[in-house]
């Protein structure tokens, strides 16, 4: 097999510099289609406002509510953090993320509102969510699977709505967007149309599609942050820190990405609150201080450094500068990298989708650049044959 743009050299023959930047190469070796699943995330949002101004039944959703459930089905946990992370930006009742919603579940009630977000819309614990919401009166809207069983249940409800994912293979923006639209909606009830929901999930759009032009496959490495990210944690163990909500759901998914795709554990610490643990953290196993006496830099096995060293990877969407300047200097005395993911945009959603496409885009690119899971799922010719 020859690599395109790579003058006839397989990955095995190329570093991880070059891999990242051979634009054809890293779209012929994402099998799982990763990289596309990003890039169409702009349309994703587009296809759920469409089918939210064909339902025309976001005018259920009646606000003031006492709790915003945000129930997390299967693989939709990190739609439910970004999502209850968005209403708190938003609306005044409290958000609530939960994973178990049953009939000792004594408090939930007709003045509440609750959301279930599943991707198969067949496991057991979003279809008894949704019958527990029905059963109590609560408003119900569902974000899953066209067709499934959670589909067939709530489809005939009047106090249901349900939105079917456009991407089965991109769940998360369906979700969000979904959960977006709830949002704006319960934050005004002075209105009988969806136009602001909509106008909403347009701007969001296009804040993806900007994202996606920044971190995709033909943006060299040196203006990618996606791309300089991947490098940054190639032979890393991340730590990944948050400095808001917002910062901390695009952490629990980058954390959540880079066991999915590497097989590597991150933890998630927010701060300030966990600046504590952020210094026991410097101090364990993972560092080994270039003051360090046994310390030798020029020892190339390492010199006893651990084989994926520490790597703080800091989701900053705070104005407090104070925690992001201590994270600074505590990891520069301890001789530890460190990698800012700075959200931009003028609105929450805006900057949430900042850092959420860095991230996944970022955990995009790693297997396709580390050789040892370049040479498990990509076989010589000799191999495949």
């Amino acid at each position: 097999m020859t690599w395109a743009g790579s003058a006839g050299l397989g990955p095995d023959d190329l570093g991880p510099d070059s891999l990242i930047d051979d634009t054809d190469g890293l779209v012929e070796r994402d099998r799982a289609g990763q990289l596309m699943d990003t890039a169409y995330a702009g349309s994703v949002v587009r296809r759920t406002a469409t089918a939210l101004r064909e339902s025309g039944r976001l005018a259920m959703v009646l606000p003031p509510v006492r709790y915003f459930v945000v129930f997390a089905g299967y693989g939709a946990k990190d739609a439910a953090k970004a999502v209850a992370a968005l209403a708190g930006e938003t609306i005044a009742a409290p958000a609530l993320v939960r994973q178990t919603l049953d009939d000792r579940t004594p408090w939930l009630g007709i003045a509440d509102m609750v959301l279930v977000l599943s991707d198969t819309g067949s496991d057991d614990s979003s279809i008894r969510a949704a019958k527990v919401a029905l059963q109590r009166g609560s408003t119900l809207v569902v974000s899953t699977v066209a067709g499934s069983p959670l589909d067939v249940l709530c489809a005939g409800d009047r106090n249901a709505l349900v939105l079917p994912l456009a991407e089965p293979g991109n769940t998360i923006w369906g979700h969000i967007a979904t959960g977006l639209a709830v949002s704006e909606r319960l934050r005004d009830s002075g209105r009988s149309d969806q136009s602001d929901e909509l106008a909403t999930l347009s701007d969001l759009a296009d804040a993806l599609d900007g994202a996606s032009e920044l971190v995709g496959p033909r943006s060299p490495a040196d203006r990618n942050p996606a791309k300089a990210l991947a490098l940054e944690c190639l032979d890393a163990t991340p730590l990944a820190l948050s400095d808001s909500p917002l910062a901390a759901a695009a952490a629990y998914r980058f954390a959540a990405r880079m066991l999915a795709t590497m097989g590597i554990p991150v933890a998630h610490v927010g701060l300030p609150a966990g600046l504590s643990r952020m210094r026991a953290a410097l101090e364990g196993p993972y560092v080994r201080a270039a003051d360090d006496i046994f310390f030798d830099p020029y020892d190339d096995s390492g010199g006893g450094r651990p084989s994926r060293p520490l790597r703080v990877v800091l989701f900053s969407e705070s104005g407090d500068v104070g925690p992001r300047t201590a994270i600074t200097d505590m990891a520069a005395a301890r001789g530890v990298g460190l990698s800012t993911i700075a959200a931009e945009g003028e609105t929450p959603a805006a900057r949430l989708a900042s850092m959420l496409q860095i991230g996944d885009v970022a955990t995009a690119y790693l297997p396709l650049v580390d050789k040892s899971t370049i040479s498990k799922s990509n076989p010589t010719e000799g191999d495949a044959e």
